[in-house]
């Protein structure tokens, strides 16, 4: 997971993740969490900024409601961090990279 700036200097990344993203798969779902069930584990997925402070955020607080390992809730403080790096300004991307 990382941010990147699309703009003066394309492909910048400006933040960075310090932990893989190893979602609790049996706890997403389209109807509950629709962008995060999407994020393709063998390819790159790609959020923008409207979908981040409108989408996101809502999928990560439902995620906090389940019961979740300690490794997964630091992950996603992770991500939390890097959404609202994303959030700062336009241009600005959160990327998922898959393997």
């Amino acid at each position: 997971m990382w941010v990147r700036a699309f703009g003066a200097a394309p492909g910048e990344r400006l933040a960075e993740g310090n932990r893989p993203w190893t979602p609790p798969y049996d706890l997403l779902t389209p109807e509950e969490t629709p962008l995060l069930y999407g994020v393709d584990p063998y390819d790159d997925t790609i959020f923008n900024r409207r979908q981040c402070e409108r989408l996101l955020m809502r999928e990560v607080t439902h995620l906090r409601t389940q019961r979740l390992a300690p490794d997964q809730i630091a992950m996603l403080d992770e991500l939390d961090r890097l959404i609202l790096e994303t959030n700062r300004s336009p241009h600005r991307y959160l990327l998922f990279n898959g393997d």
